[in-house]
């Protein structure tokens, strides 16, 4: 059992069978209590309904409140900075996209406290948590591209910045930070594809997690649950590889790493034009922003019947749309691929020497 609010009016919603046939039965003014149970526990929820539409609904499990949300129907003149200056809006104006939710039943890195959200227009305006001690542990506004907050004894917990929040996806009105792409079995999570970077500590002021995102991929020392990982272009090297010193680096070894996103980093690390002066680099194509180069170095023989494997890498550099990074891509030393535009069909085609021609709307 539950309540709706529509374009119609308020109404109690009630389901039967396993089929779950719907029983409606219209509300124009009142208050509505329904009791069920929540995780095994008593529930009570109370719905306020004024002139068909549902102005107020509050959840108590075992006889407080855990959930609670209010629409339209308020204001607080708070405007220090901190707080949004809410407006009373008017009958008419679409009162359940205007809301601030309140939930008691959430926690915020394992501690307890209160969750506000709130929204005009179906929009994410601002969010703050509230510890069980009464001390705020955050503040953020849609705008922000900083936040940062602290523990129940005033500690720092976690600093984020971005280059926008993307809060559109919490409809359960939790908590931002675990709303923003965590990934599965990881401590680290990415709010905007173009910059994040953030900071957790733990209650003795440890760095527990940072982590810092570029055009939706993880560069520079990265930390999870306190171990130290490394990434080059989003790829994870060693740390030997990731301090070493451009000059320490063999162009040649570069050029037969099998990663072509790893071989871009170290080439751009080391210097594109280092790379083709020391391996004999040959550049035989111009393409608008593409470059097909050879090299007279040893490499693996790739699956397949390539033209001279050992004798010649040919490598196509290209720019990323997404990231505008430059990649460096493997392709095979033959006529058939001896120009940018033919290179470049060939990787999205398996590299058949007669495959048709690829047009491309839009490249992204």
């Amino acid at each position: 059992m539950g309540f709706y609010n529509g374009y119609t009016g308020a109404w109690v919603v009630k389901q039967y069978g396993k089929n779950y046939r719907d029983v409606r039965t219209p509300i124009s003014n009142g208050v509505v209590t329904i009791r069920d149970t929540y995780k095994g526990k008593k529930s009570t929820i109370k719905c306020w309904v004024k002139n068909d539409e549902i102005v107020e609904q509050k959840q108590y499990v075992n006889g407080k409140y855990v959930y609670w949300v209010k629409w339209g129907d308020f204001e607080k003149a708070r405007s220090n900075g901190d707080y949004l200056y809410i407006k009373r809006y008017r009958k008419g104006t679409a009162r359940g996209l205007h809301s601030l939710q309140v939930r008691k039943d959430t926690k915020l890195e394992g501690y307890k406290g209160t969750c506000y959200t709130y929204y005009s227009r179906g929009k994410f305006l601002w969010q703050k948590f509230i510890y069980s001690n009464g001390r705020q542990a955050y503040y953020m506004r849609w705008t922000h591209q900083e936040c940062k907050a602290v523990n129940p004894q005033g500690g720092k917990l976690f600093h984020i910045e971005v280059n926008a929040f993307h809060t559109k996806d919490n409809k359960e009105c939790i908590p931002f930070i675990y709303v923003l792409h965590r990934q599965a079995n990881e401590s680290n999570f990415s709010t905007d594809g173009i910059y994040c970077e953030y900071t957790f500590w733990d209650k003795r002021g440890r760095v527990k997690h940072y982590g810092k995102y570029e055009y939706n991929q993880r560069v520079g020392e990265w930390v999870k649950n306190y171990r130290r990982y490394f990434y080059l272009s989003g790829i994870e090297v060693p740390k030997k590889l990731y301090e070493a010193e451009p000059q320490d680096i063999n162009p040649r070894v570069v050029l037969k790493q099998a990663n072509a996103q790893l071989r871009a980093m170290l080439l751009k690390k080391i210097g594109y034009d280092r790379v083709v002066s020391e391996c004999k680099g040959k550049v035989i194509d111009r393409y608008q922003q593409y470059e097909l180069i050879d090299f007279p170095v040893k490499h693996r023989k790739p699956q397949g019947s390539w033209d001279n494997p050992d004798k010649v890498l040919r490598i196509l550099k290209v720019k990323c749309p997404s990231t505008k990074g430059n990649y460096f891509l493997t392709i095979p030393p033959t006529n058939d691929f001896a120009t940018c535009k033919k290179a470049r069909n060939g990787t999205f085609t398996g590299f058949e020497p007669n495959a048709e021609e690829v047009k491309f709307v839009k490249e992204t």
